[in-house]
């Protein structure tokens, strides 16, 4: 019987299938993928893609510090899924094709990538989904920092953080995509773990050089030194 320690620890990393899974061609390195990583604003979902991305998956071209391509960002696109369905659905199927003439396997990072994905999931070739959990009394801190507190209810960004993991599980279920459920605690904790788990789940190659530079992305708030 596992311990209470042993119980938790297995779920910091959590691997589903999901009915789209086929193993030869995850695994299968040169297969095309198309990886998506999301979770809640501020929850870590950029030092989860700095590790992908050490891995070897392109996120796309001047994409900055905090890892995000303005082609799937819905402020910089200026379209919401709510309003504007049709002219998001298009202008996102428009990139999702460059990516894939140019790239067997790529992927993009957006913590609200829930909010549209339904509308171009046919569209993803073999998708992966990560998706990034953190506790959320800490991204919710985050939220209310000194720069972003102005006017703003902690319970009320408390709420919409538990609104968004609801959100991205509710996603997760009803697309049955081959996803990996990541504790962002968990990460910071055993980096080395983390990252065999990412890189098993990716389907990358790796040796023991790829997997300490991957691990050394893992430092929280690096990217703002960069």
């Amino acid at each position: 019987m596992l311990s209470a320690q042993e119980a938790i620890s297995r779920l910091a990393f959590f691997p589903i299938k999901g009915k789209k899974w086929h193993q030869k061609t995850v695994l299968d390195a040169s297969s095309p993928k198309t990886v998506v990583i999301f979770g809640a604003a501020r929850g870590g979902t950029t030092m989860v893609a700095r590790v992908v991305q050490s891995l070897g998956i392109h996120l796309g071209d001047d994409i900055g510090i905090n890892l995000e391509d303005d082609a799937f960002n819905l402020q910089k696109l200026q379209l919401l899924p709510s309003k504007e369905p049709e002219a998001l659905k298009a202008s996102l199927l428009q990139t999702i094709q460059e990516r894939n003439q140019a790239r067997d396997v790529w992927g993009w990072k957006y913590p609200k990538a829930a909010r549209y994905l339904p509308l171009i999931l046919p569209a993803l070739r073999n998708p992966l989904f990560i998706c990034v959990f953190r506790d959320c009394i800490s991204t919710s801190s985050r939220m209310l920092g000194p720069k972003m507190s102005k006017g703003k209810n902690p319970l009320n960004v408390l709420d919409v953080n538990l609104n968004t993991q609801m959100e991205n599980l509710r996603l997760i279920r009803n697309s049955n995509v081959p996803s990996l459920l990541c504790s962002y605690e968990k990460s910071i904790s055993d980096p080395t773990d983390f990252v065999k788990t990412l890189a098993n789940f990716l389907g990358v190659n790796f040796n023991k050089r790829v997997l300490k530079a991957a691990a050394e992305q893992i430092v929280p708030g690096s990217y703002l030194k960069d």
